[in-house]
């Protein structure tokens, strides 16, 4: 939490080798996720728990799990 935000972010795209400048398709986010996978980060995009349950983008936009053994990245994707 202490750490500065810029460098986090550019940690990030160096670990993805992502290019913002210069992305492959006109869908960053497909790149993103692909480029996460890849390194075997488990990557879920969705709005609801359940059928009865939809996330608030307003309360919650997504999560991760740092784990050696089993990395995970939660997007909320409704709007």
């Amino acid at each position: 939490m202490k750490d500065n935000p810029e460098q986090i972010a550019a940690d990030i795209v160096k670990t993805l080798q992502i290019h913002p400048a210069s992305y492959k398709t006109d869908n960053p986010i497909k790149e993103w996720i692909d480029a996460a996978e890849s390194l075997s980060i488990f990557v879920s995009r969705t709005s609801f728990i359940h059928s009865r349950l939809k996330l608030d983008p307003e309360e919650l936009q997504g999560f991760a799990i740092s784990d050696s053994y089993a990395p995970f990245v939660f997007v909320n994707s409704g709007n």
